[in-house]
C-alpha cells in the first residue's frame, strides 16, 4: 500500500507541482519515519523534493538539517538551519540547534550568540539555558586551566629567561604573500609569547601596496625604530642582543657580536653574503641543509582559511603563479585562460582561499612555494610546471613531501595528487602543532650557542 506522503513525492517528481498543506504534512511524517528506520539518505531526498515544491518553510529546512547531521555533513546542516532562520528569524528551537552544532564545531562565540538569541525569542527555553550555562562554565574552566599552565610554564622558564639575551629580528615589513616574511614576524611574536624579549628591526622598507599593513594586527611584534643610536630600547639591549638575519641581508648592518643566519632558501643563497666564523646558522628546512639547526615554521598555512568547503562544488577557473620562476629564466607561457596570482592580488589571504576553492588547477613555475600546499588544501590540484634549482627528490625529502601536489601535467600525476591530498592535510596539521616547541628549542639552542660570547 502506497502512503500519502509517497504519492505526493511521486506527483512532485513528475509534475513539480506546488504541494498543499496536507501533502506537506504527509511528507514530513514519512521523513520522520524514514529517519527513525535509519533510511536517512532517502529521507533527505524526500525533504529536498518537498523544499523544491513548496514556498520556503522553516520546518522543512530544519528536517533537512537533521538529516545532514545524521549523514555527517555539518556544513550543509548549518546552511539548512540558517535557511530556516531566514524564513522565521524568531524560531527559538532553530537557534538552539544551530548553537549546538556551532559548539561542536568549536565556534563557541557564535554558539553563545545562538543560545542567547533562543532565550530572547523564548524566555525560559530550558535546553538553551542549560547549553549556555555549560558553554560558559566550560570556557571558565578552560581559561583557568590555561592560566595554571601559563603560570607553571613561567615558573619553569623563569631561571632561564632571567639570564636570556634579547632577540632582534631583521626583516622587511609584514607581507602575507611572502611565507619567509610571515615566518620572521611570527618568530618574533612567538618568542615574546614564550617569555623571551624579542623585537623587529625593519632594515628593508619598501613602499607598501595600498591596503597592506606593515605589521600583523594580532601578533606581538614590537619594532625598534631608526636611527638606532637614538632608540632607548636599542641602547639598553645592544651589548647583549642576538640578531637574526634572513639570508637576503648581507653582512652585519647592526654590528652585533652575536649573529644568527636564518636560511629561508637553499644554503647556496648565502654565497652572496659574508658569514662570520662565529655565526649561528639556522635553516628553514632540512631540504636546504642538514648540517645546521632546522627551524621549520610553515605558519602561513592557516587551516581556517585554506580548506575545501565542498568537494562536489563546481570549479570554474584555473590559476597560475610565476613567483621565483622569473629568477630561473622561465620563458614558457601559462596555459591559456589562467587567472594569474601576483604579490598584490588577491589582496588578502581570505580572498586567496576563496579563489583557490573556485579553481581546478594551480599551475606554478615556482616549485618551492606555500601556494602549492594552500591550493591542495582548498581542493585545487597544484601542478609544478618548472622546478628551478629543485628536483622531485628534493621535494619528496621536504617536511611536507609531495602528497597532494602533481609533479607534472600528466593524468597519472594529477590522479596521484588527488588521491594523496588527505595525507598532506595530516602532515600540515602535525607540523603546525609542532611549531611552538620548535621555536622554544631554537631559542634555547641560540642562547646556549652565545652563552659565553
Amino acid at each position: 500500500m502506497v502512503k500519502a506522503g509517497q504519492e505526493s513525492a511521486q506527483g512532485m517528481g513528475g509534475k513539480h507541482r506546488v504541494m498543499d498543506r496536507q501533502g506537506l504534512q504527509a511528507i514530513v511524517q514519512r521523513v520522520v519515519e524514514l529517519h527513525a528506520e535509519g533510511s536517512v539518505a532517502q529521507a533527505l531526498g524526500l525533504v529536498n523534493q518537498a523544499i523544491a515544491a513548496t514556498p520556503p518553510d522553516a520546518d522543512l529546512y530544519n528536517l533537512a538539517a537533521v538529516c545532514y547531521l545524521r549523514l555527517g555533513n555539518a556544513e550543509r546542516a548549518e546552511e539548512s538551519y540558517r535557511q530556516a532562520l531566514a524564513v522565521r528569524s524568531d524560531h527559538a528551537d532553530t537557534h538552539f540547534h544551530l548553537g549546538s552544532l556551532l559548539k561542536e564545531l568549536k565556534r563557541e562565540e557564535e554558539a553563545e550568540a545562538c543560545f542567547r538569541q533562543a532565550l530572547q525569542d523564548k524566555p525560559g527555553h530550558a535546553a538553551a539555558q542549560t547549553a549556555l550555562e555549560q558553554l560558559l562554565e566550560g570556557r571558565r574552566l578552560a581559561q583557568e586551566a590555561a592560566l595554571r599552565e601559563e603560570q607553571q610554564r613561567k615558573r619553569f622558564l623563569a631561571p632561564v629567561l632571567s639570564k636570556s639575551r634579547p632577540f632582534l629580528i631583521v626583516t622587511p615589513w609584514y607581507r602575507h604573500s611572502s611565507a619567509g616574511i610571515v615566518a620572521l614576524h611570527y618568530l618574533c611574536h612567538q618568542l615574546n609569547q614564550l617569555g623571551f624579549e624579542a623585537y623587529l628591526f625593519v632594515w628593508m622598507q619598501p613602499r607598501l601596496p595600498a591596503g597592506m599593513r606593515p605589521l600583523h594586527p594580532h601578533w606581538n611584534t614590537p619594532v625598534i625604530t631608526v636611527p638606532l643610536e637614538n632608540n632607548p630600547i636599542w641602547q639598553r639591549i645592544k651589548d647583549q642582543v642576538i640578531v637574526i638575519y634572513p639570508e637576503i641581508i648581507a653582512g652585519n648592518p647592526v654590528r652585533s657580536q652575536r649573529v644568527v643566519r636564518y636560511m629561508l632558501n637553499r644554503e647556496s643563497a648565502a654565497n652572496a653574503i659574508r658569514l662570520g666564523p662565529d655565526d649561528f646558522i639556522v635553516s628553514f628546512s632540512k631540504m636546504f641543509t642538514m648540517n645546521h639547526f632546522v627551524l621549520y615554521m610553515p605558519v602561513s598555512l592557516d587551516l581556517a582559511i585554506f580548506y575545501d568547503r565542498d568537494p562536489q562544488q563546481e570549479r570554474t577557473q584555473d590559476m597560475c603563479w610565476i613567483g621565483k620562476g622569473s629568477l630561473y629564466g622561465v620563458q614558457e607561457k601559462p596555459p591559456e585562460g589562467c587567472v594569474p596570482i601576483t604579490i598584490t592580488w588577491p589582496a588578502t589571504r581570505q580572498e586567496l582561499g576563496d579563489q583557490l576553492r573556485k579553481s581546478r588547477f594551480l599551475y606554478t613555475y615556482d616549485a618551492l612555494t606555500s601556494l602549492t600546499v594552500e591550493a591542495a588544501l582548498c581542493g585545487a590540484v597544484p601542478v609544478i610546471k618548472h622546478f628551478g634549482p629543485w628536483s622531485r627528490r628534493d621535494l619528496e625529502f621536504g617536511e611536507l613531501g609531495i602528497d597532494g601536489v602533481a609533479m607534472a601535467d600528466t593524468p597519472e600525476e594529477i590522479e596521484r595528487a588527488v588521491l594523496t591530498r588527505a595525507g598532506l592535510l595530516d602532515r600540515v596539521q602535525q607540523v603546525i602543532a609542532e611549531v611552538p616547541q620548535r621555536i622554544l628549542d631554537f631559542a634555547h639552542a641560540a642562547q646556549a650557542f652565545f652563552r659565553h660570547r
